[in-house]
């Protein structure tokens, strides 16, 4: 049985406009293989969520973006107050999110299929709309319906309704006002899950397995591909993009960590509005015509090609008529750079040079395309990649805010609650509005811990780095400030952080409080401002950790919770261990060299037992009965003396005597002699001299007789080591 296998290549451009040599190998097998299915591209949905642009007329702008592959969704939402911008849902990890570095207002989102879709974030007064561009992939072709019509190469159905009805259109046209009735038959509804309000126990459809992509891990032939249904980095990645990392991002479809909306009072309503302008349509259209083509940027995007000039001088036209002001003409010369920016990216051939005076297309077009207007808002230079470098104590992409000026902070993900028992509590994930990135971002941190009595101890304030996610969120490492010297008895039992952030690591934001605990033996009891927390009933806490009663120690089965009698310090578990001099011991351990010393707890936990029939002499184990090796009348005697040397009742004399002074008793000592009965009178003549002589003498020399009582008495257990 044959196949015919389809070959995509997604070249280094992209968009390449020259073909490329491919070399490749093919590894196939005779079974058959889920990736040769024919089926059409799985859930892959973009919603968008529309407001009304101004109060004077019905014009509509983007203020929410939802994309969804498979049972992943990333949201981008400004509606109603929001300022939010996360997963909500991350059970496959499909999307490849990611941000354009110094300028946090531009995103990507990119599918496995290479479908992107291009998210621009944009300031009107107070308001926050958004730019949404879908760069389609082959993948796409005859399988997409929508608001941005089908595509397959025609346009006389590109404004089919939801329920399946054309609106007659004259082909071709370079834009065409919807109508809100078209616009309307495309809400969600029915079937359609609403990417901007799932609930938890949503359940939205996987990515079959069956839909896979492969890619090449090396530009080298070779034998080895990977394929799968998750995002593979677009092989046309620039430097200037960085990923949104997935920290937040939990697996159920509602977040544990939820950011707060900002509140009507937060939102800044002392902007007067602008003058309104009655002009017509025409005079709209020359309007921006003027604006734009004197641009140094249009006039040098109009060599680039697929660039739609009059596309953006329309746009411009019917978005300065409908909402009768000026004001969105500067976004609509920015829209337009970027898409000039892109293409000529995305388009090798441009930066090739006619001759060495003259530059290439691609650089005379970086050279004039910073965002602002004028250029980087007249506080900065455009430099060679087509960035603006501000001026000092400016900063922002189009260098337009100053560093002095904090951003609006006002919440903290979870409710200003961390509990360590259900998260990683190392950040504080503090979120605002309209953060920018700058080279000194830093979050100021001041600390408290509530202690175990109900008290607060101020333990210092820092200054430390923070990094931003995106334009809405910045992380703050809670580091231990530098700590006072330490109360006694005073425990850390809850941290308490007030968290400001700043631009220029010496001016803050208002304060922002995040309290870290564990609800596995912490209950909270107060309220944020005034937080205070209590232990619960069969729980401990002790070394800053948190146990069930009855929990042993990590590293030592000995030590125990003990709830009830001792909740912050460990238990010893005396019914089958000991503690010795420090030390923790198991039941019949024995001390190492002495193996009449063990472990018992039924008779003591605190001290080693002694071994029946046993004496502890001299820190010897000595058994009973027997005789000291050194002197035959002394010997163990367990009912009389277990840690000394016992006298035999048995007529057994021994007497030792011992001078003070060595160099005269070495000529003045008498010779005692012992023998028989028959020489008992001549030892008791010279038995009666010597001890004259000896009295005489009693300044120069002095005797001392030493009995095994006096020398031996009852002996402290040694500190010995062990052996089980």
């Amino acid at each position: 049985m044959s196949r015919n296998l389809s070959i995509k290549h997604r070249g280094r451009q992209m968009y390449g406009v020259f073909p490329e040599n491919i070399s490749m190998k093919l590894k196939t097998s005779s079974a058959d293989h889920p990736i040769w299915d024919t089926t059409q591209i799985p859930v892959v949905h973009v919603q968008i969520q529309l407001t009304q642009c101004d109060d004077n007329v019905g014009l509509y702008c983007i203020c929410g973006v939802a994309v969804r592959a498979g049972a992943d969704v990333y949201v981008f939402n400004f509606c109603d107050g929001n300022s939010i911008i996360e997963y909500v849902a991350c059970q496959q990890q499909l999307l490849d999110v990611t941000a354009k570095s110094k300028d946090n207002k531009r995103y990507k989102i990119t599918f496995a299929t290479g479908t992107e879709v291009s998210i621009n974030i944009k300031y009107m007064e107070w308001n926050t709309y958004m730019d949404v561009e879908i760069r389609a992939s082959d993948d796409d072709f005859n399988n997409t319906v929508g608001l941005c019509g089908s595509l397959n190469d025609q346009c006389d159905d590109d404004f089919t309704t939801g329920d399946g009805m054309s609106v007659q259109v004259t082909c071709p046209t370079i834009l065409l006002t919807q109508s809100k009735t078209f616009s309307d038959s495309w809400r969600v509804s029915g079937n359609v899950t609403d990417l901007f309000n799932l609930k938890k126990g949503h359940q939205i459809a996987l990515w079959g397995d069956h839909d896979e992509y492969c890619s090449c891990p090396s530009a080298e032939i070779s034998d080895k591909f990977e394929c799968s249904a998750k995002a593979t980095v677009p092989c046309n990645r620039k430097d200037n993009y960085k990923t949104i990392r997935q920290l937040t991002c939990k697996i159920d479809t509602v977040q544990t960590l939820i950011i707060p909306n900002k509140t009507q009072s937060q939102q800044n309503q002392t902007t007067s509005n602008p003058e309104l302008l009655n002009i017509s349509s025409s005079e709209a259209q020359d309007l921006c015509r003027e604006v734009i083509e004197n641009n140094k940027a249009f006039q040098a995007c109009t060599v680039v090609p697929n660039m739609p000039s009059d596309y953006f001088i329309q746009i411009c036209a019917i978005e300065v008529e409908k909402s009768k002001s000026s004001v969105w003409i500067r976004h609509t010369v920015d829209s337009m750079k970027r898409r000039c920016l892109s293409e000529v990216q995305k388009n090798g051939t441009l930066s090739s040079q006619l001759s060495e005076d003259i530059q290439s297309i691609t650089e005379t077009v970086i050279m004039v395309i910073c965002p602002g207007l004028p250029e980087c808002s007249g506080n900065g230079k455009c430099d060679h990649a087509g960035a603006c470098v501000c001026k000092e104590g400016f900063m922002s992409h189009d260098c337009s805010m100053k560093k002095t000026v904090p951003p609006d902070i006002y919440g903290v993900r979870g409710n200003s609650i961390c509990d360590i028992n259900e998260t990683n509590c190392d950040t504080a994930f503090i979120v605002g509005n309209r953060i920018e990135e700058s080279n000194e971002l830093s979050c100021k941190l001041s600390k408290y811990t509530i202690n175990q009595d109900g008290s607060q101890t101020f333990k210092g304030t820092t200054v430390v780095s923070g990094t931003i996610e995106t334009l809405v969120e910045v992380q703050c490492p809670l580091k231990t400030p530098k700590q006072k010297r330490s109360i006694r008895n005073s425990i850390p039992f809850v941290e308490i952080f007030d968290i400001g952030v700043g631009y220029d690591t010496k001016t803050f934001s208002q304060l922002e409080r995040v309290i870290v605990f564990n609800s596995k033996c912490q209950q909270i009891n107060g309220s944020i401002a005034e937080p205070a927390f209590v232990l619960k009933e069969d729980t401990c806490f002790i070394d800053n950790q948190c146990f069930l009663n009855k929990e042993t120690h990590p590293q030592n089965t000995n030590l125990y919770c003990n709830a009830p009698i001792s909740p912050f310090e460990w238990t010893l578990d005396d019914g089958e261990n000991c503690i010795i001099e420090e030390r923790y011991f198991s039941r019949n351990d024995i001390v190492f060299g002495k193996e009449c010393l063990f472990c018992d707890p039924d008779v003591t936990s605190y001290n080693w037992t002694l071994s029946e029939n046993y004496c502890f002499v001299d820190g010897m184990c000595v058994k009973h009965n027997e005789k000291n090796t050194a002197d035959e009348c002394l010997l163990c005697n367990t009912e009389h003396n277990r840690y000394g040397w016992t006298k035999p009742d048995e007529v057994c004399t021994t007497q030792v005597s011992r001078p003070n002074n060595a160099k005269e008793s070495s000529s003045k000592l008498g010779v005692i002699l012992i023998g028989s009965i028959g020489s008992l009178v001549v030892l008791l003549i010279v038995g009666f001299i010597a001890n004259s002589y000896m009295q005489h003498k009693s300044s120069l020399l002095n005797k001392k007789t030493v009995s095994s009582d006096d020398l031996y008495n009852k002996r402290r257990v040694p500190r010995s080591n062990t052996q089980n």
